[in-house]
């Protein structure tokens, strides 16, 4: 329903004053604007003083508004949430930090460490992680950006959890993921800056560049989203899920012989090949899950990428003996044969008349044949050429018609006179 309130002007025009429009189509809102709308309100004013925000996994000293607090926290647990459903494990303490949005509120000596509050000046952040025997603390300086927040928290979450982050590709990227998954959603959904990067891209990073074993320099964003994008194909597509959860875990937890050439090792060419696939379709709302590669073909055999052939024809029998046409995707060495392919309803229908019509004509020739002398019609090589009784013609399986076998006829009896 529609509602609209005009006014008309001294000058006779007629403007619009208020519109409303109903529909009963419901909207679905996003996270982040759940959370806006819970919390519309708490005050939108940033704090002169740092004070203390805590959550069941989080206690950050901060400046920002006690909306924007709210919802911070709230986007915290749902990805601590989710990172506990996936891994079956919860960190063993608390996440601590420091969030800022203006360094002049905390007073000197509260940041103690400079290469955390030059981060925040750079609006980024940092994660200091440190373990001593089964101690674990996870100390966190970041800006007040909520991307940049989730991302150094889930450095924390995987230490406090597992005693380290891994690599630095493993590292970087499931912190990724736990700054963009959503709750139900499988469909990717990143920032679109990153995911134009990925797009345009030329030329695409390879496994070997990212996978790196051990630790190494973070890089840049453009660094994170190659790593983000391999985990994300990993964790999703169901040819490889069920084996980066126990590789995630098993770095994270520094077990000797855990790597990702022992545990993709033999699935090394289906995973390059099924990585460059997703880097050359992906765009946010792309599943992982729906597009993975068929890789079990008939009798549970696995396919190579580079030896893949193309889709065989509809009726394609491999195991057929070599009669009737040739498939397109055989080989010299190696022959199938194809019987047609399957009629559609329309030619199933042409074909049936077709036949209908056609049999008073067969009945014709076949009556037309018995009654008449071959007229020089060759034999096959498989007919011996010598009809049925009465002169019916040879019904060989070459479907040709054959000169018809006529007896000879009996010498007349002449009386004498």
């Amino acid at each position: 329903m529609t509602r609209l309130v005009a006014l008309r002007l001294d000058s006779g025009d007629v403007v619009a004053r208020t519109l409303v429009v109903e529909t009963n189509a419901a909207v679905k809102e996003r996270g982040d604007e759940k959370l806006a709308t819970k919390y519309r309100g708490l005050s939108d004013e940033p704090h002169t003083e740092p004070r203390l925000v805590r959550s069941a996994h989080f206690a950050f000293l901060t400046d920002v508004s006690d909306r924007e607090a709210k919802i911070i926290l709230d986007k915290l647990e749902r990805m601590a949430g989710l990172l506990e459903k996936y891994f079956g494990r919860g960190p063993a303490g608390v996440v601590e930090g420091f969030i800022v949005q203006d360094l002049a509120v905390f007073p000197p000596g509260t940041l103690a460490e400079p290469e955390g509050v030059a981060k925040i000046r750079e609006r980024a952040g940092l994660c200091f992680n440190a373990r001593l025997g089964n101690q674990r603390k996870a100390t966190l300086y970041s800006c007040a950006d909520h991307g940049v927040i989730q991302h150094e928290c889930t450095h924390g979450f995987c230490h406090m959890t597992f005693g380290s982050t891994g690599p630095t590709w493993l590292a970087e990227g499931v912190a990724e993921l736990g700054n963009y998954w959503q709750e139900g959603e499988a469909a990717v959904d990143i920032e679109p800056v990153v995911m134009a990067y990925l797009r345009q891209a030329r030329p695409k990073r390879g496994l070997l560049e990212i996978a790196v074993p051990g630790r190494t320099p973070p890089g840049t964003w453009q660094d994170y989203a190659w790593r983000w994008a391999l985990c994300h194909m990993l964790a999703f597509n169901p040819n490889y899920a069920d084996r980066f959860k126990p590789l995630a875990i098993g770095l994270m937890e520094e077990r000797s012989g855990v790597s990702f050439e022992s545990v993709y090792g033999p699935v090394a060419k289906q995973v390059s090949f099924e990585y460059d696939q997703f880097l050359r379709r992906v765009g946010n709302g792309y599943r992982a899950d729906l597009t993975a590669w068929q890789w079990k073909a008939a009798g549970g055999r696995r396919r190579p990428p580079s030896r893949a052939r193309p889709p065989p024809t509809a009726g394609c029998s491999s195991a057929a003996p070599t009669t009737g046409r040739n498939c397109p995707t055989t080989t010299a060495r190696s022959r199938s044969s194809c019987a047609a392919p399957p009629r559609t309803v329309a030619e199933n229908d042409t074909a049936g008349r077709a036949t209908l019509f056609a049999r008073p004509a067969a009945v014709f020739l076949r009556l037309a044949a018995d009654r008449s002398i071959g007229r020089g019609v060759t034999s096959s090589p498989s007919c011996s050429g010598r009809g049925g009784r009465r002169g019916r013609p040879c019904r060989c399986p070459s479907r040709r018609r054959h000169r018809p076998h006529r007896p000879e006829p009996a010498p007349r009896r002449t009386s004498s006179p």
